[in-house]
């Protein structure tokens, strides 16, 4: 006889009344929590946060990532938690936040990790053959914050990279043309590419293409910093 097999039914989609939206402070940041408050276990679907910010009567959206997608199972007890950052020194501001048909408005103080820089490290190891990796960065606000490649590699490999700012730009960042600045150290190279403002269309995660068109083993080093802009 064999052995009964167990199923496990889907999570209906959680009905209204099930799931509220709540803007709260954790560890001195601002986040908007979605809450499951009532009924048993649901699955939350089609729900992509959007929070927007008032001060002197001027409205602007906070920028999200793949954070902004708030779908997956809910239970009593659960939550998931997305903080957002606001910089300008306004002591307060009005924040509205969304998510399908649920909002919530309150206030709120300045702060978060986009008011300050990010350095992203990544390191890419590439075989003895030709070939082509890419990796994923989640860029602080590319409407505040400027943008650097340091970018380390032997100096023998001829390495072309470049990138997709989220649904912004597509960037040369570098390739052998564009080596002749880079430092010289023994026998690997140190390049800086900097760029300045990118808009709102780079806000969502970007893609970094690492394409290696000689023969030979290659170590890659990345900072990608993003620094608030000044002036």
């Amino acid at each position: 006889m064999k052995p009964a097999q167990s199923t496990t039914a889907p999570l209906p989609v959680c009905e209204l009344g099930q799931l509220a939206l709540h803007l709260d402070v954790l560890g001195g940041t601002n986040v908007v929590a979605l809450r499951h408050v009532g009924g048993p276990p649901c699955q939350a679907s089609d729900l992509r946060l959007r929070v927007y910010i008032t001060a002197d009567g001027e409205r602007s959206e906070i920028p999200f990532g793949q954070e902004s997608v708030l779908d997956g199972a809910m239970s009593p007890g659960v939550e998931r938690v997305v903080p957002f950052s606001i910089c300008p020194a306004e002591p307060l501001f009005i924040a509205e936040a969304f998510a399908g048909p649920y909002t919530t408005t309150a206030k709120v103080r300045p702060g978060g990790e986009n008011c300050r820089g990010a350095i992203r490290e990544v390191a890419v190891n590439l075989g003895p053959g030709r070939g082509t990796k890419q990796f994923r960065v989640v860029p602080l606000d590319p409407v505040t914050h400027t943008v650097s490649f340091l970018i380390d590699l032997p100096h023998r490999s001829d390495i072309r990279v470049t990138a997709r700012a989220g649904h912004g730009p597509f960037l040369e960042v570098l390739d052998r043309a564009r080596r002749q600045d880079c430092r010289h150290l023994g026998r690997r190279d140190s390049c800086r590419v900097d760029y300045g403002l990118l808009g709102e269309g780079a806000r969502d995660q970007w893609k970094v293409f690492v394409r290696k068109r000689t023969q030979g083993r290659a170590h890659i080093s990345f900072a990608i910093s993003f620094m608030p802009a000044t002036g």
